[in-house]
């Protein structure tokens, strides 16, 4: 952000977020301190945190009045991760729906891409990522972050293509021979959240590594879009300068696919053995 001289506010509305590795404007625990709140109440983890949520919901003139000292920056909230919170709790959709009306708002889902090893995983990722677009009802994106491990990792069992794209997930079970009842069981339990999420055709993924000019200057251009401030009246000087800082001029996502694989695995041609393999899985 401070390279494309872009104005910007952290908010931080998690909690629990004790560890920050980046410089925060404005902060929950000026508010409501989780620590605070499980010592006074007695309350575990899980039910501080959603204490200290419905206290925002209660004071969240507190953090509009906040954000009116920054009318015209972009505006980067990072929220706690459990599912629960987006699922049959009221207070966090409450929030977000608050800070709709004044601001174009876009969820960015991060996922570490370490899930990708574990099919079970990475399906969970996929159902976790359709659980956010139904309940938040914003423009949405999936991210797999840390992609730069899978260097150190080795090969994914699927190219990395695959799981950004996730539109075939029940080939990922496909090949399966159950040796028990409850291994079968299990198995088809998860070919029906795979093919769940595979029906919907709603899950995808950027690939995302902190260090990459390239990777993050994709996930900017996808959350400017989504959010609409891709279009705004005078910010095309600066797309411009994001363009010249970053050093990309045309780009696109099966360019950077195919650059990430090469870079990552030191190897080019596995794309053809991937395809043969999906091929004589749809065969039967």
């Amino acid at each position: 952000m401070v390279q494309i001289e872009r104005k910007h506010v952290v908010v931080n509305l998690d909690p629990a977020n004790d560890q920050m590795s980046y410089q925060v404007d404005i902060d929950i625990k000026d508010l409501i301190c989780l620590d605070d709140v499980m010592e006074e109440t007695q309350l575990g983890p899980n039910g501080g945190l959603v204490y200290c949520l419905m206290q925002l919901e209660n004071n969240l003139e507190w953090l509009l009045q906040k954000l009116k000292a920054f009318p015209e920056h972009y505006v980067i909230i990072d929220l706690p991760g459990q599912l629960e919170l987006f699922v049959d709790n009221p207070h966090l959709l409450s929030i977000i729906g608050r800070l709709g009306e004044s601001i174009r708002l876009v969820s960015v889902g991060m996922f570490e891409s370490t899930h990708c090893y574990q099919r079970e995983s990475y399906t969970a990722c996929c159902i976790y990522s359709l659980t956010l677009m139904v309940n938040l009802a914003l423009p949405h994106l999936n991210v797999l972050s840390k992609v730069d491990l899978l260097q150190t990792l080795g090969a994914l069992p699927e190219q990395l293509s695959f799981y950004l794209e996730a539109d075939e997930l029940d080939m990922l079970y496909a090949q399966d021979t159950p040796s028990s009842k409850l291994d079968l069981r299990l198995h088809r339990l998860q070919r029906v959240f795979a093919k769940l999420a595979q029906d919907y055709s709603l899950s995808s993924f950027l690939p995302l590594m902190v260090e990459d000019k390239k990777s993050l200057c994709y996930l900017l251009s996808f959350m400017d879009k989504a959010n609409g401030y891709f279009y705004s009246s005078g910010q095309e000087h600066l797309h411009d300068l994001r363009q010249k800082v970053f050093e990309i001029e045309n780009f696109s996502l099966t360019e950077m696919y195919t650059d990430l694989e090469e870079r990552l695995f030191g190897f080019q041609d596995r794309e053809d053995e991937w395809e043969e393999d999906l091929r004589q899985l749809r065969e039967g």
